[in-house]
């Protein structure tokens, strides 16, 4: 085996531990892309990898979305935090020169890179089911079914792994029949994850992306009468939902009540409240930080709660802002 297959064969192995570990260890993600670089050096030809680079216009977006993290470098008030965040974001840099200018076919290798990709985030998904059905820990919040990643980071992966196994669905190329349901059936696992999960991130992404794919398929598939009648009513709807999700989310920041504080009014037990007007925090449109007085609200929680005011509750938050912010939400 010559040093040009080594290096091939390799590069397909990192690339693919890549895709694999994304959505399962921030560590092995690491690894391999380290991996990925030393191989990527150690094939030669720089020169001639350089010169691909410089050519390749499309790597400028790469560099200038970098060039906006050492930019706000500059504005920063923590220069190790700073570093910290430009050698995270490194990966998005070095993986697509690597890519760019390796010699091999994207179309050769994405493949490999995406099925990796799906087996991990398929490994991540039924962890989470596993932990929710079977785990003696009660789970609260369904963030927490997220074991090994940021539970946003995961909503965005699943979405994008879902429309992954669809097209492969779908994709003729692909002769073994079997091998297409097997991408199918993941698909709509991956889709019904995304609920379970919960998160409005992961659930908002996935309507834009089936809005999306459905008007693409209408206009490349679809019969030429139907085309653009489909595409001006999914557009209408996107557009609808969105200017209601912006009103709801308008009328719930926008206050209510305008009247000043009287501080000459006192609690139904006739103590004085305490106000912070300088805390402008709001709740569906009601200042939080008003009218407070937490020996009767103490009092009357502790009556009718066996979970006591002052203490956590079960996600780690102390309990008396989670009432206060609820009480001032329904004003």
């Amino acid at each position: 085996m010559n040093r040009n297959k080594i290096h091939k064969i390799l590069y397909y192995s990192f690339l693919s531990g890549i895709g694999f570990s994304l959505p399962l260890s921030v560590w092995l993600t690491s690894l391999f892309t380290i991996l990925l670089a030393v191989n990527w050096l150690f094939s030669g030809n720089l020169p001639a990898k350089l010169g691909l680079a410089r050519r390749n216009r499309s790597l400028l977006f790469f560099f200038i979305g970098y060039l906006v993290y050492l930019v706000w470098m500059i504005n920063s008030s923590d220069l190790a935090a700073g570093l910290i965040a430009l050698r995270l974001k490194l990966p998005l840099l070095v993986i697509p020169l690597i890519i760019s200018t390796s010699g091999y076919r994207f179309r050769e290798v994405k493949i490999y890179l995406f099925s990796s990709f799906l087996l991990g985030v398929l490994i991540s998904t039924l962890s989470g089911i596993i932990i929710l059905k079977f785990s003696s820990v009660d789970i609260i919040d369904r963030r927490e079914i997220s074991v090994f990643i940021s539970h946003i980071r995961l909503a965005l992966m699943v979405c994008m792994a879902a429309f992954i196994s669809l097209w492969y669905a779908f994709d003729k190329e692909i002769i073994n029949i079997r091998i297409r349901v097997l991408y199918g059936i993941s698909s709509v696992w991956l889709m019904l994850y995304i609920f379970i999960l919960m998160s409005l991130t992961g659930m908002v992404i996935f309507l834009v992306l089936t809005i999306f794919s459905i008007v693409r398929f209408m206009m490349i598939y679809g019969p030429s009468w139907l085309k653009y009648p489909v595409v001006l009513l999914v557009v209408a709807a996107f557009a609808a939902g969105t200017v209601f999700i912006l009103d709801e989310i308008n009328q719930y920041n926008k206050l209510k009540d305008k009247t000043l504080i009287d501080y000459s009014v006192l609690t139904a037990g006739g103590r004085d409240y305490t106000h912070y007007p300088e805390r402008e925090d709001m709740e569906n449109g009601h200042y939080v930080w008003r009218y407070i007085c937490e020996e009767e609200l103490a009092s009357g929680w502790n009556s009718v709660s066996n979970i006591g005011y002052w203490v956590e509750d079960a996600k780690g938050h102390q309990l008396r802002f989670t009432l206060i912010r609820y009480l001032s939400s329904l004003g």
